[in-house]
């Protein structure tokens, strides 16, 4: 331990001497001095103090270069002459002139245009023109128009869509010749066009003119447009749905309600509905074929989404009514018939009640009257146009009826019973009367002044 310590002072004592004999370092004085760089040709040219600063009492024109990127990117587009931007001031002045070089421009104050009649008008009779024809282009332009070029069934929508084209607005150009009186007048100052206040400054040998129209009524004019217009009414069959639903071709009374099915004919079924009505449900008397359909996929099997014509009210299309050799074979809801051709069916009828079958009444008498125009239709609940259309074109042969899958104008439509509808989609001929209201104008006024240089609230003098 002893050794330890003597070793340990040996070894500060040998640093603190090595450090103590060490040569100091010597800071060398890094300021760099001052340098006069005036008239050095490194340095540019020399200007005028005085050059540096603007003397906003004399005022001042300075001409900078003026750089953009391209200029700057391209120092080649630079150019000295054009590239430049100026920078300068303007002093006040006191304009100072005799009056040999003020001849025509006169100073009036506001007090001299109140009393020295510088605002007075003179009518100048030379110039007045009495009876002067003026004539006026006046443009008519009609309604725009909207043709009905077909219908075209829908199978999405279960309606007809129309096929429709704008007509264009026509332009019809008129001319109203206007009868008037052209006056003319003079007047130094025109007060009714001035509205700043203070001294005018006016040059007495350039002049100013104003216009003005006098009317004491307007003219209408009237242009007639006639169109021939392609529409389907609200009257149209396809607005309308069959209200014959016995089929029958005449009008019928509601079906007899009773208490028991004895009380019913035997040319009729009993029913009780749902709702707990009984009724005696009719057929026509009549072997009905199946229900016309539009078969789209060609597979001789109605499916849902096909257009038919429901000849019996129930919303169903219905297949032919059964033929059979006896009665026995006739299903439960319908009534054995053997016609006057010996056709033995069951007759049915479509299982629902029927009220006194509807129907428009063309004659405005409250009655149907057979052999009259009144038809055994209502107008749709709806108001869409989805009365499928059929026409039976060989009439009274009820074979082959045509399907209206698409109607044009001028087609036309034949009942089962041999009613015809002509121009399912009409053409009619529509007048659209344009007015217009025009400014009948009694008198021009123009009247001439002295020109106005400017209006001022600072005083002028004049020597």
């Amino acid at each position: 331990m002893k050794n330890y310590s003597k070793l340990l002072f040996l070894l500060i004592t040998v640093v603190l001497f090595y450090w103590g004999c060490e040569e100091p370092v010597e800071q060398e004085d890094e300021t760099v001095p001052m340098k006069n760089t005036l008239n050095d040709p490194d340095m540019g040219d020399v200007g005028s103090l005085s050059g540096y600063f603007f003397n906003f009492a004399n005022g001042f024109n300075i001409k900078y270069n003026r750089y953009d990127a391209n200029s700057v990117n391209n120092p080649d587009l630079f150019d000295p002459e054009e590239d430049t931007l100026n920078f300068r001031s303007y002093a006040a002045y006191t304009l100072e002139n005799g009056e040999s070089n003020l001849t025509g421009y006169e100073v009036i104050t506001p007090e001299m245009i109140a009393d020295s009649g510088y605002a007075d008008i003179t009518p100048i009779d030379s110039l007045r023109k009495n009876s002067v024809t003026n004539d006026n282009k006046v443009t008519f332009n009609s309604e725009k128009l909207t043709n009905i070029n077909g219908l075209n069934w829908d199978y999405g929508y279960e309606r007809y869509q129309a096929s429709t084209n704008v007509q264009p607005s026509v332009a019809h150009d008129s001319t109203f010749v206007d009868i008037l009186d052209s006056l003319y007048q003079e007047a130094v100052v025109d007060t009714a066009d001035t509205t700043a206040e203070g001294v005018m400054f006016i040059d007495r040998y350039e002049r100013a003119e104003r216009s003005e129209s006098m009317s004491s009524r307007d003219t209408v004019m009237v242009h007639y447009f006639e169109f021939t217009q392609k529409i389907f009414g609200l009257d149209s069959l396809v607005f309308k749905e069959n209200t014959d639903c016995n089929c029958n071709g005449s009008w019928d009374p509601g079906e007899e309600t009773v208490s028991g099915a004895s009380s019913c004919p035997d040319s009729t079924v009993f029913i009780e509905d749902n709702d707990g009505t009984k009724f005696c449900d009719r057929g026509n008397g009549l072997w009905d074929e199946a229900e016309v359909y539009y078969d789209k996929n060609s597979d001789d099997a109605f499916t849902g989404d096909e257009p038919f014509e429901d000849r019996n009210c129930n919303g169903n299309w219905d297949d032919a009514e059964l033929e059979v050799e006896e009665a026995s074979e006739c299903p439960a809801s319908t009534v054995f018939i053997e016609d006057n051709d010996g056709t033995k069916f069951c007759d049915r009828g479509n299982n629902k009640y029927d009220f006194a079958e509807e129907f428009i009444d063309k004659n405005n008498n409250t009655d149907y009257d057979e052999g009259s125009d009144d038809e055994l239709l209502k107008f749709r609940a709806d108001e869409r146009p989805a009365n499928f259309l059929v026409s039976y074109d060989n009439y009274p042969v009820l074979n082959e009826p045509r399907k209206l899958l698409n109607i044009y104008p001028g087609d036309s439509l034949l009942t089962r019973f041999g009613i015809v509808y002509r121009d399912l989609i009409k053409e009619i001929t529509i007048t659209d009367t344009v007015t217009r209201e025009i400014e009948d104008i009694d008198s021009v006024k123009t009247l001439y002044t002295n020109k106005i240089i400017t209006v001022t609230d600072e005083e002028f003098t004049t020597s």
